[in-house]
């Protein structure tokens, strides 16, 4: 490989057989105090004693970068928006030469980052790019499929691999809340957009529509024409007949879209990317001879009555002694008068949990270990994780329940029992459950929890990727 022989270095292995041993090299003095550079490291050494026979020297290759550029970058179907920041401080850089190469090292664009650290390339044939500032470079693979990047999926947005060969309708229909009493009104409102390759658009015209609305058992109850608006939006309301109860479905159907596609430029994909072209041209296909678009929601219509009575625990008289422990709670009626010698009914239980840290999401706290094992069937892979294989699991445990009467103002004082944990030290979450049951047979149930830490603190260690669970 072309290049000159800038540093050179021995070390002696004192590792048994199958032992790894660690030697550090220093870049600034292999740089001749340079911080920055590329580097082609070549390590090499003979076959041990143990070895009979197998006289013959092993080897390994690596590219190595020490830069203070870096480089973050954001795709869309024509190019590459580039930011260049400082790894040591990141902040933006101002002035960084970026130029980008196809497969073959051609230059196929270059750019220079503003003041804001950014810059735009074309992103046609653009395999690699080359940031140089000052005496600095860094050297990083542009991947064409955004493989190495963060994907939408972290950020809860829907996304399709390819963008569509014609045009689509898509229609979000929601009403004001889930749940209705039989004769209430409901309010309904729909969103109309279109997709294709430019992104979401607006309807060209106002949409003509037809509104069905069924009941629990699929039968049609409402149907009138609609009308969506040039913005795309349509609203109204619906009267509930006093029929059956259940899960009701609520429908607006539009003429299907003509089908005028046009046709994609094939020989500007990749093949991957030509086959997925050819598939999604073929799902539309299948659903080409549609005459029309229909879009739903569901909710349901359930005989109910808001609560005429709440409970609340006292988390100020939670004591906890030894294995002892006990809440007090109060049932009253909404405007205020105590629920005297009401029915309760209570349960505690207690349930092991895992430790995690918003403050140190790169830490792993516990026995945090993870392994795969397969079903009986031989088929079917599931994760375990070791916070689940430890004695007792996951799984809640009751402690303590009864059933008791409130005193005459409405209270009641809790008398229950949290085991002693067995197994790691974890945290733990006890649950107290109170139902209680007024003179008119409703019945209101409320909880209430409290983590009980093991400890004062939590040993953590961040894994990398050397770092191997034993």
């Amino acid at each position: 490989m072309p290049g000159r022989k800038i540093y050179e270095q021995d070390f002696e292995s004192t590792a048994r057989l199958d032992d790894q041993d660690e030697f550090v090299i220093d870049w600034r003095e292999a740089l001749n105090g340079r911080p920055v550079g590329a580097l082609f490291v070549s390590v090499e050494g003979d076959a041990r004693d143990e070895w009979t026979g197998r006289h013959r020297r092993f080897g390994a290759q690596a590219f190595v970068q020490l830069t203070d550029i870096g480089l973050a970058w954001k795709l869309s179907a024509t190019e590459a928006m580039v930011m260049a920041f400082s790894q040591s401080t990141g902040q933006p850089l101002d002035g960084v030469t970026v130029t980008a190469y196809d497969p073959e090292k051609n230059e196929v664009g270059r750019t220079v980052t503003a003041e804001d650290g950014t810059g735009r390339l074309p992103r046609t044939e653009a395999r690699w790019l080359l940031a140089e500032f000052a005496e600095d470079l860094h050297a990083v693979a542009i991947d064409r499929q955004g493989d190495q990047g963060l994907g939408l999926w972290r950020f809860g947005i829907a996304y399709d691999w390819a963008p569509p060969a014609r045009s689509q309708r898509d229609v979000m229909v929601f009403t004001e809340r889930p749940v209705y009493l039989p004769g209430q009104t409901v309010f309904f409102k729909a969103l109309s957009r279109r997709l294709d390759g430019e992104g979401v658009i607006l309807p060209p015209a106002p949409e003509p529509a037809v509104l069905r609305v069924y009941d629990a058992e699929a039968r049609l109850f409402h149907e009138r024409n609609v009308q969506f608006s040039a913005a795309g939006s349509l609203d109204g309301s619906i009267e509930l007949p006093p029929g059956s109860l259940g899960q009701y479905r609520l429908e607006i159907e539009l003429p299907a879209l003509a089908t005028d596609a046009t046709p994609t430029d094939r020989e500007a994909l990749t093949e991957e990317e030509a086959a997925e072209e050819a598939e999604a041209e073929e799902e539309e296909e299948e659903g080409a001879h549609r005459q029309t678009d229909a879009f739903r929601t569901l909710f349901l219509v359930e005989e109910y009555k808001p609560n005429t009575f709440q409970i609340t625990f006292d988390p100020d008289s939670y004591r906890h002694e030894g294995e002892k422990a006990s809440i007090a709670l109060q049932a009253r009626y909404l405007l205020g008068t105590p629920l005297a010698k009401a029915r309760l009914a209570w349960a505690a239980g207690i349930r092991d949990q895992p430790f995690r840290s918003s403050d140190f999401p790169d830490f792993r706290f516990l026995d945090s270990r993870e392994s795969y094992y397969w079903d009986e069937e031989g088929d079917t892979a599931a994760l375990v994780s070791a916070e689940n294989e430890a004695p007792g699991g996951h799984d809640s445990m009751i402690t303590d329940q009864a059933v008791i009467d409130l005193t005459d103002e409405g209270r009641a004082l809790i008398d229950f029992t949290i085991p002693a944990p067995t197994g790691a030290p974890r945290p733990r979450t006890m649950t107290v459950e109170a139902e209680v049951t007024d003179l008119n047979q409703q019945t209101i149930t409320e909880r209430w929890h409290r983590t009980l830490h093991s400890s004062a603190f939590y040993l953590g260690l961040r894994p990398s990727a050397s770092m191997a669970a034993t």
